[in-house]
């Protein structure tokens, strides 16, 4: 199994760090100078040192970064990124495309960079193995001195010119990010410090490598890239299902001399995990099927591109929500499955701006699966097509 490899796009030099997919140890660390306008000779000389990728975390470095603090509405991360990124003039000293990024919650720090020279780039490292995460290089420190428990506080980050690059972190987040530039008013601020295994100069490309495989909500990622990281984690977590199952298949099979207790145990963990497995091998199909009729269905229907009704769904359902059938005729959308709280569903596509009527169709039941109590739903919507 090839590792994950994290990468630090410094502005004169390239930090590379193999991590384990198992165990997230450090293995083997490589840097060397680069020029930004080249980056294929950089990534062939990473791929004859460094060997195959089987995942690749990118760190935007401080050099190629435009931080700022921005009043936004209390919205998800992906849409604040929308909004910065319609008007990116408005916020940032600059005249062409961005990409932008945006923290959780209440968090108003947002980080853009030049959109052709980050496309040259993910281009370029694409041809080496798989993208992953792009984040900016202070959130991937955030969660590498997370994982390394290196305390709360400010501290300095490296430049190509020296300037005075400073990071606030508390609790694996940024808190606040700024360049004083290299004439800047000194910071009281600490080094980075070396931290599990990790040298300081490396804890950026190490985060970006742990945070492969997360929720592109928060990434430095454009609106394609973050179309596609979002379904590969949805395959992803459909075949950890069946992996579950596997495992709990196999354990089931060599267990069977156990104490009758133990025995028991392991059947409820297998009923409640198989049904969902499957459903979610079915869903992944739908998904296929669906997206080989997309543009055709649109066209005859009169509504909005499934495809772009499953995303929807999948970003404002909560996440307990278990969809076992979905159907669409036209604009008309109907959904059925189970979930803890049914009656949230209602609000939480109602703040979809692309849904319009969402309403019960039938009443809600209860059951228990093992320990939980579930709630049926047959909710119903209008999708219409978009402007």
């Amino acid at each position: 199994m090839n590792p994950v490899v994290g990468l630090e796009l410094a502005g004169n030099r390239i930090r590379a760090i193999t991590v384990s997919r198992l165990t997230n140890r450090a293995l083997r660390r490589f840097d060397i100078p680069w020029n930004p306008a080249e980056p294929d000779r950089a990534v062939g000389l990473l791929r004859e040192n460094l060997g195959a990728a089987g995942a690749i975390g990118v760190a935007i470095g401080f050099d190629f970064l435009y931080p700022k603090h921005i009043k936004l509405p209390p919205v998800t991360a992906a849409e604040k990124r929308r909004m910065v990124a319609l008007e990116p003039e408005r916020f940032f000293p600059v005249s062409a495309p961005v990409i932008v990024s945006a923290g959780p919650g209440a968090s108003d720090l947002v980080f853009a960079t030049d959109a052709v020279t980050y496309e040259r780039w993910i281009t370029a490292l694409g041809q080496w193995g798989p993208i992953q995460n792009v984040e900016a290089s202070p959130a991937a420190f955030a969660r590498a001195a997370c994982s390394a428990r290196v305390p709360n506080g400010v501290y300095r980050m490296s430049s190509a010119d020296d300037s005075g690059n400073y990071v606030e972190i508390s609790g694996g987040a940024v808190v606040s990010a700024r360049r004083a530039g290299p004439r800047g008013a000194t910071v009281a601020a600490h080094a980075v410090p070396d931290a599990g295994g990790v040298p300081g100069e490396f804890m950026s490309a190490y985060g970006a490598a742990l945070g492969v495989g997360s929720s592109p909500g928060e990434m430095l990622v454009s609106e394609e890239m973050h179309r596609r990281l979002s379904g590969n984690r949805i395959r992803s977590l459909a075949i950890a299902l069946v992996l579950v199952i596997a495992a709990v298949g196999f354990a089931l099979f060599s267990g069977l001399s156990a104490r009758g207790r133990l025995q028991e145990r392991i059947d409820s963990e297998v009923a409640v995990l198989r049904p969902r497995a499957a459903m979610a091998e079915a869903l992944q199909g739908r998904i296929a099927r669906i997206g080989s009729a997309s543009a055709a269905a649109k066209t005859a229907q009169g509504g909005m591109d499934p495809l772009a009704v499953l995303g929807v769904l999948s970003k404002r359902l909560p996440r307990d929500v278990v969809v076992m059938g979905i159907r669409g005729t036209g604009d008309e959308w109907q959904i059925s499955g189970t979930a803890k709280d049914a009656a949230a569903i209602i609000p939480a596509l109602d703040s979809d701006p692309a849904i319009k009527d969402v309403r019960f169709l039938a009443g809600t039941s209860r059951f228990t699966e093992g320990r939980r109590t579930y709630e049926t739903f047959s909710i119903g919507f209008r999708a219409p097509p978009s402007t």
